[in-house]
């Protein structure tokens, strides 16, 4: 019989299975996705009283059996909470559409270090930052997502044709062919040619570097949707939770 284990996760999901128990959905470093069936979570003497909430980074007590549609989970014990998204719906919705973005990243089971070390990050980001900075860190995010993927092309380079992108004029945006093109004609629609030069200045920076650039509020926005436009083609499907409109607005 397999012992448990201990793994460090953070809930993403959660719904009912019986009077007493619950599906537990857990973002983890070693597991990937791991869908939980926790019995007894709803008792009054549960093991896992306050734990099951959506966004907290918790300790998980797991038995993880191969070909097991749902693996047992043992107790849980809160490493760091979800204030910041009780307290704020943009920030928690946020939140939500993220971790819907490593739900259809990550297969159940499927380590992935990179993405799993990025979302926790993220969660900090959405969770700390000033209002006025979450799309600039949104907008980050996505571009690290996308290279964790393996989907990014190198800034300011026409995936296609490996030529540079012009810094003036236009240049053309099509997901399908890898983003931002430097075709004169072709696929795709055109688009201001300083956005993936303004996406490669993100990318480069750390977040604290992050906080200090101001880009043009518009320019930030077009990329920003442009890059919503390149991770669901990479996807392949659009998230469950959309993106909260006010966070063009914040």
């Amino acid at each position: 019989m397999k012992r448990t284990q201990r793994t460090c996760g953070i809930v993403v999901r959660r719904s009912e299975w019986s009077e007493s128990s619950r599906i537990v959905s857990l973002i983890t470093r070693e597991h990937g996705r791991l869908s939980l069936l926790a019995k007894g979570a709803q008792r009054p003497k549960s093991p896992f009283l306050g734990a099951i909430d959506l966004f907290h980074v918790v300790e998980a007590r797991v038995k993880i059996q191969e070909r097991r549609q749902l693996q047992l989970v043992y107790g849980m014990k809160v490493l760091q909470g979800n204030r910041p998204f009780r307290k704020d719906l943009l920030r928690y919705r946020l939140a939500c559409h993220t971790s819907e973005l490593m739900r259809l990243a990550l297969p159940e089971g499927r380590r992935d270090d990179e993405l799993f070390e990025l979302f926790w990050q993220a969660l900090r980001w959405f969770g700390a930052a000033p209002r006025p900075k979450l799309l600039t860190l949104e907008t980050l995010f996505r571009l690290r997502f996308l290279q964790a993927l393996g989907a990014l092309p190198t800034p300011g380079l026409c995936p296609q044709s490996g030529r540079e992108l012009p810094r003036t004029g236009q240049v053309r945006f099509d997901p399908e062919h890898g983003g931002f093109l430097v075709r004169e004609t072709g696929p795709g629609r055109q688009v201001p040619a300083r956005l993936p030069w303004l996406a490669g200045e993100i990318l480069a920076l750390d977040p604290s570097e992050l906080m200090r650039l101001d880009p043009p509020a518009a320019p930030l926005r077009q990329l920003h949707r442009l890059l919503v436009e390149l991770v669901e083609w990479q996807l392949g499907s659009a998230p469950l939770a959309p993106l909260p409109p006010e966070l063009h607005r914040s």
